[in-house]
């Protein structure tokens, strides 16, 4: 078991996403403090309609982007590692804190032809929606990388509930196959309902960034 900060919010935290969060609470602030000195992570785990859902997402703060002369500050976050939590308490610093246990996914041979129909249909709804940015989302590194699901699961406009379930999945090709089923039931609405670019545009996340090289 490991011991870390809460930050529940009214959102889903995948792994390797980057979030922008502007942390103005006292024991949210004491809580990003902490994390930021001693370089260590903290947890966000769903809240929707008064439940904590207990698989979240840890995250580290990458950068302080803005602070604001009384104590607010502006920081950007990026998943980490997947989480069960276990126990809840609040903190002297009144924040929570809990006990979680760390998971990954079932070793498993990733489905190429699951996830090279899921690709095509990602690209086909970030051209309709970011036709200026699709070099950007579309970046064959990323989706190439270890778990591309949760790179395409970003740009989706998958529903609050919907990012919960494929953060609980425990199966690379589950998650390509939900967001394929997924992609297939909003396409042929995407160019006639600005409600869908809304939806996707709003979601929060930064732009997926593209993975750095190695270092030589």
């Amino acid at each position: 078991m490991n011991t870390i900060g809460l930050f529940p919010l009214g959102l889903v935290l995948f792994p390797g996403s980057l979030l922008p969060l502007h942390i103005f609470e006292p024991r949210y602030r004491s809580l990003m403090n902490s994390v930021i000195d001693k370089d260590t992570s903290f947890g966000i785990n769903l809240v929707e309609s008064s439940k904590l859902f207990e698989v979240g997402c840890a995250a580290k703060v990458v950068r302080v982007s803005q602070r604001y002369p009384d104590g607010r500050f502006d920081v950007i976050t990026q998943g980490q590692k997947r989480y069960h939590l276990h126990n809840l308490s609040e903190s002297s610093a009144s924040y929570f804190v809990g006990s979680v246990e760390y998971f990954e996914d079932i070793l498993e041979e990733m489905n190429t032809e699951v996830f090279l129909e899921c690709k095509k249909k990602y690209s086909q709804i970030i051209d309709a929606v970011y036709p200026e940015k699709i070099d950007q989302l579309t970046n064959p590194q990323s989706l190439s990388m270890e778990f591309p699901s949760f790179f395409m699961a970003q740009k989706s406009g998958l529903s609050l509930l919907q990012k919960q379930e494929l953060l609980e999945m425990r199966s690379e090709n589950a998650r390509l196959q939900f967001l394929v089923n997924h992609l297939d039931s909003i396409l042929p609405e995407i160019t006639r309902q600005e409600n869908f670019n809304r939806i996707i545009k709003g979601d929060g996340y930064l732009p997926p960034a593209p993975p750095k090289p190695d270092a030589k």
